[in-house]
């Protein structure tokens, strides 16, 4: 199972687009779905808080499911790197979304696997969930909810405050070390496409 998320900011908005691929057990055809989500406005978010909002989005949607290989393909190395250190990044409340959708798949036996890949890569999902992206910031677009303000962004815009980092809780920081996150060397889903899942963890750990 294959979830691809990235980011759009263009027209005074920021959003996000998602594809799940997910391939059945009996026939091994790939079956793909897609959303949208028009994030925010870009005085008060940025691609960087898009992509983290997309993904919360797509994790707690998803249905039950049990005993998968999970893969969180994601254009922003940031939300990589966020993923393996939530203390030390913004964007706490979708991150801490994250980590409870996380949580959940673990406990229904599933095994997750975050993977950075450039955005010029033609993995099929990824196109699909671009695709999305651009439709959730086209002219006329409005917020489809309220997201929370990234201090990032606010700092950039107001330079007039320093706010306390809110921290996820230590039960969810000890979680970290069971997500891996592939940095730039690891390219795209090709590089696992024809190894065992164990090996392409091992790859994953050594990047």
């Amino acid at each position: 199972m294959c979830i691809a998320v990235s980011n759009s900011a263009r027209n005074d908005v920021v959003g996000g687009g998602g594809a799940i691929e997910v391939t059945a057990n009996g026939d091994g055809e790939a079956r793909r779905g897609t959303f949208s989500l028009t994030v925010g406005w870009s005085a008060e978010q940025n691609p960087y808080s898009g992509e983290l909002a997309t993904l919360a989005h797509a994790l707690t949607g998803m249905p039950d499911v049990r005993h998968r290989r999970v893969a969180l393909l994601t254009t922003n190395q940031a939300v990589a790197l966020t993923l393996r250190t939530p203390r030390q990044h913004s964007g706490q409340e979708h991150v801490r979304s994250i980590y409870n959708s996380i949580k959940r798949l673990w406990k229904n036996g599933n095994d997750i696997l975050v993977v950075w890949i450039p955005s010029s890569s033609q993995d099929k999902t990824l196109l699909l969930a671009k695709r999305e992206a651009r439709q959730a910031t086209k002219q006329g677009s409005i917020p489809s909810r309220q997201a929370s303000i990234m201090k990032s962004t606010t700092l950039n815009l107001e330079r007039k405050r320093i706010e306390t980092q809110r921290s996820l809780p230590d039960r969810v920081g000890n979680h970290t070390k069971k997500v891996d996150a592939a940095l730039p060397g690891a390219h795209t889903r090709q590089l696992y496409d024809n190894r065992p899942w164990t090996e392409r963890s091992s790859i994953v750990n050594a990047v």
